[in-house]
């Protein structure tokens, strides 16, 4: 015989070598399962992550906020004790739809508020 048939009939008739190959085979094939199954999870966390993101970051405050910055229509005061932000030019025609549409009525903002909101 040859010396690839002899290591393959002397692996299967010595138990020791024949255990050896069952338990390297068995490894190989969880390696692929597991690799598999982690590959398909990593992919959900990641949008778990991204969705996690976007609800705890761009809530409403926030959205308020981030557009009230953009447009620099916040100005900053401080009273004898009390800072806060005035929202200015609210009379301007393009931003008064713009703020019914964010649902801000106030014409000011506490600095707590945007503590909160960072």
């Amino acid at each position: 015989m040859t010396w690839p048939s002899d290591l393959l009939v002397k692996t299967f008739h010595d138990p020791a070598s024949f255990w050896a190959m069952v338990a390297a085979a068995a490894t190989v094939a969880l390696i692929i399962v597991a690799w598999r199954q982690l590959r398909s999870l990593a992919k959900t966390s990641r949008s778990d992550f991204l969705y996690g993101l976007k609800s705890d970051f761009f809530t409403k405050e926030a959205r308020q906020l981030v557009f009230l910055a953009n447009e620099e229509l916040l100005c900053f005061h401080v009273e004898p004790d009390i800072p806060y932000f005035e929202i200015v030019d609210r009379n301007n025609p393009g931003v008064i739809d713009r703020l019914k549409e964010l649902d801000i009525e106030a014409k000011s903002i506490s600095i707590y508020s945007v503590m909160m909101s960072c």
